[in-house]
């Protein structure tokens, strides 16, 4: 994952060490859900997309 402290350093990246600014994420710092499959549809621009479903798993 990219820090956001790295972000302009990224975009203007023009260097064989930018690959270095990418690390491993933290414990804690990601949360994985299920979302709608609506997500994959680039005309669908409602942020309910993005919101949590229940799955039968």
């Amino acid at each position: 994952m990219l820090e956001p402290q790295h972000g302009k350093q990224w975009i203007e990246a023009g260097s064989p060490d930018t690959a270095k600014l990418l690390l491993p994420i933290g414990d804690g710092k990601l949360h994985i859900y299920p979302v709608s499959t609506q997500v994959n549809n680039p005309r669908y621009v409602r942020r309910d997309c993005i919101e949590e479903i229940e799955t039968d798993s």
